[in-house]
């Protein structure tokens, strides 16, 4: 065998895999019965996305946009049309986070995707590291049904489902707001230093609070926020050790927060300081375990 034929070999079995799972090579959009598919996919990238959606783009591009595809379909039996919108981000917690900040608080939430919900003439739901949406214009009555089948044939294009990514499986159950948990890529709690965090709403015995979980690049990373945030709001405190911290926050009131390596969480508008101990508590546990999963035994 010449040399250039075992080149060309070595090159096809080390490019193949990259094509298989390439990201272009997805058929995002798939044939409905009784509905005409677009013969033009359009398409968006950061530098283009405004031309779509104008003043939403920069939200989108907050949580790493990178692609947008559309199709629109016509249905042959009446003036209903339908937009479908894939949108594709970086990583999976950011297409959760784009997705969070679109939901309602109440919908008919649905297993679609990792997690979706119908409204009238819509169903969006998040897979992986797409957030999907679809709108539906003069659909009848008899048509609604076919916006949640379109999104699981779409959901079923974009690989094998996927649980909820990052840390938001490190909120407590008990006493969780179904739906209510967010990820926030910048700027949390107003504070430019706490570069990314996680939020879910609580009602214990009808003490209404939100938990908070931020995650640092390290350690030195965690005491840099947390110096800044005492800073801001306890002039007093000079120096800044791994524990809990009370603090009396210039915008959200009192807050319990715990910082330990590379993780700052804590309780915001909790109106009782023993149910704000017990889920700080509660929260440590979970990290605990996540850090076990993870190979790691600190914390």
């Amino acid at each position: 065998m010449s040399k250039q034929i075992v080149t060309i070999t070595l090159l096809i079995a080390i490019l193949s895999p990259l094509y298989i799972i390439s990201k272009d090579a997805i058929n995002y959009f798939p044939e409905l019965v009784g509905w005409k598919k677009s013969a033009t996919i359009q398409t968006y990238n950061p530098n283009t996305l405004f031309a779509y959606i104008n003043g939403a783009a920069e939200l989108y591009i907050n949580y790493n946009f990178e692609e947008l595809k559309v199709a629109e379909y016509r249905s042959i039996n009446s003036k209903a049309t339908i937009i479908a919108e894939v949108y594709r981000h970086n990583q999976p917690i950011n297409a959760f986070g784009i997705y969070s900040q679109e939901k309602p608080d109440e919908a008919k939430f649905s297993s679609v995707g990792t997690q979706g919900y119908g409204l009238e003439g819509i169903f969006n739901f998040f897979k992986g590291s797409y957030y999907v949406k679809i709108s539906a214009f003069d659909i009848k009555e008899n048509e609604s049904q076919i916006l949640k089948d379109f999104a699981s044939k779409i959901s079923g294009q974009l690989g094998k489902k996927e649980p909820f990514p990052g840390l938001l499986q490190c909120f407590p159950k008990e006493g969780k707001v179904n739906y209510s948990e967010k990820y926030i890529s910048k700027n949390v709690l107003g504070y430019s230093f706490f570069h990314s965090g996680y939020l879910a709403n609580y009602n214990d015995a009808g003490n209404k609070f939100t938990a908070l979980i931020i995650e640092a690049t390290d350690a030195e990373d965690g005491r840099r926020m947390m110096t800044e945030y005492m800073k801001k709001n306890d002039s007093v405190r000079k120096i800044i050790k791994e524990g809990i911290f009370t603090v009396k926050d210039s915008y959200h009131g009192n807050i319990m927060l715990q910082w330990e390596e590379n993780y700052i969480w804590g309780i915001l508008y909790s109106k009782n300081q023993e149910v704000s101990t017990k889920y700080i508590n509660l929260i440590k546990e979970y990290l605990v375990e996540q850090k076990k999963v993870q190979g790691k035994t600190k914390l």
